[in-house]
C-alpha cells in the first residue's frame, strides 16, 4: 500500500501539471487534457506517401489528396488503438457520474474530459498516458493598435524609405486602405 502511494506520488509529479493539481484543491470536477505517449511521425508518413504516389504517376493535386488522406488515416488509427484502454475506463466513469464531457482527438492523440481527482489519478497511472494538464480557456490578446489607426497610417504620405518600391508598384497601400 505504501509503495502504491509512492508510485502515485511520483507519477503525479512526472505526468500531471501543477496547475491541474492545485485546481483540484478548489473543485471536485476539473476539465483536463490527456496526452498519450504514442504520436504519429507525420513527416515519415508523408514521405512514405510521396514514394507511393510517385510510383502511381498521379497528378500533383491527386498526390496531395492521397498524402493528406494517408496522414489522416494514420492519425485516426493511432488514436483509436492507443486511446482504447483510457477511453474504455473514462466511458465507465461517465456512466458512474464521475466524469463528463468526454472527447477524443486524433490529430494530437489526446482526450479531453471533466472528471474527479480519483479518475485523473487512475488515468495518470496508465502506461500509455504521457501528460495530463489543465484544460484552460485561452483568451486572445486584443491588438494594441486599432484598425482605424492602421488605415490612417496607410493613408499618410509614404516615403520611399518606409515601404519597398515594389509595394507601391502594385498599389498595396490603396488595397490596405480598402480593408
Amino acid at each position: 500500500s505504501t509503495s502504491v502511494k509512492a508510485d502515485l506520488g511520483s507519477t503525479l509529479k512526472n505526468k500531471v501539471s501543477s496547475e491541474l493539481l492545485s485546481t483540484f484543491k478548489k473543485e471536485d470536477k476539473v476539465s483536463f487534457l490527456i496526452k498519450l505517449k504514442q504520436q504519429v511521425d507525420t513527416a515519415a508518413v508523408a514521405k512514405k506517401a510521396d514514394e507511393v504516389t510517385t510510383s502511381k504517376n498521379l497528378t500533383a493535386a491527386e498526390a496531395e489528396i492521397q498524402k493528406r488522406s494517408t496522414i489522416v488515416s494514420e492519425l485516426r488509427s493511432t488514436a483509436t488503438q492507443s486511446q482504447y484502454n483510457v477511453m474504455e475506463y473514462l466511458n465507465k466513469q461517465v456512466e458512474a457520474g464521475n466524469a463528463k464531457d468526454l472527447q477524443s482527438f486524433y490529430i494530437v492523440n489526446g482526450i479531453a474530459v471533466t472528471a474527479t481527482k480519483d479518475v485523473m489519478e487512475q488515468v495518470a497511472l496508465m502506461e500509455e498516458v504521457e501528460l495530463i494538464s489543465l484544460d484552460e480557456t485561452v483568451h486572445l490578446v486584443q491588438p494594441s493598435v486599432s484598425t482605424t489607426e492602421i488605415v490612417k497610417e496607410v493613408d499618410a504620405p509614404v516615403e520611399t524609405t518606409s515601404i519597398e518600391w515594389n509595394i507601391n508598384q502594385i498599389n498595396a497601400p490603396e488595397a490596405w486602405a480598402m480593408g
